[in-house]
């Protein structure tokens, strides 16, 4: 998906389909035989979290701010030696922890390092 001429996001055909249109995005469908009536809605991604940084001017506290679809907190996932990060819902945070320099507190460990305790 392309937000204007400058950045984009990487996004498989389902979720593409959810956020076509939103937040400047424009991504390209492609069905490759698809039958959409048969994707059921617990199939697709949660992009609450997502959108919710999205569109924040600090994205960081909109997404401590924030749930994801099932009213579950949205985790900041912050990059490894970067300010950038990644707002995502808890199930996503333990999938992408350790992975693309991604650093998500998961969990009470990860709520006691945030805490500081």
């Amino acid at each position: 998906c392309q937000a204007g001429d400058v950045a984009g996001a990487c996004l498989s055909n389902a979720e593409a389909e959810t956020v076509n249109g939103q937040f400047g995005l424009s991504c390209p469908i492609h069905n490759a035989g698809l039958d959409a009536e048969k994707i059921e809605e617990s199939d697709l991604p949660d992009v609450n979290c997502f959108k919710a940084a999205w569109v924040a001017e600090n994205a960081e506290t909109a997404c401590g701010e924030s749930t994801d679809k099932d009213g579950n907190a949205c985790v900041w996932c912050q990059t490894n030696g970067d300010v950038a990060g990644a707002c995502l819902s808890s199930a996503e945070a333990e999938m992408a922890n350790g992975q693309f320099g991604l650093n998500c507190p998961i969990g009470n460990a990860g709520l006691d390092e945030l805490l500081g305790s």
